[in-house]
């Protein structure tokens, strides 16, 4: 297994990606995978970073199911980042007791 970390710090867990579908850049989530080990899968507050710049998300989750997902203050995030049908993006969990995501859009 190959393990980068994108920021060049220590690494808390391998990035994710997501290629955006026009679903992504118009509906109020994202799917996010299950992170065992890393994130508790219950609902919580993260914070996703391009640059300099932050939005507060809400980051949905169950241990009932295997499903997560950026719900509330996604959609503001897509807006403001002009994310497009096709656009990749990845994200870099940075902080683990934050939820940080630093987020990389190509």
């Amino acid at each position: 297994m190959v393990v980068i970390s994108l920021t060049g710090g220590d690494l808390l867990h391998l990035p994710f990606h997501r290629y955006m579908k026009p679903l992504h850049v118009v509906d109020r989530w994202l799917s996010v995978p299950i992170m065992d080990g890393y994130i508790e899968n219950k609902n919580k507050d993260a914070i996703l970073q391009v640059g300099q710049r932050s939005w507060h998300v809400k980051l949905l989750g169950s241990p009932k199911t295997s499903s997560r997902h950026f719900s509330a203050g996604w959609s503001l995030f897509a807006s403001e980042n002009e994310l497009k049908p096709g656009n990749v993006c990845i994200f870099e969990l940075i902080n683990r007791e934050d939820t940080v995501f630093k987020v990389h859009v190509f």
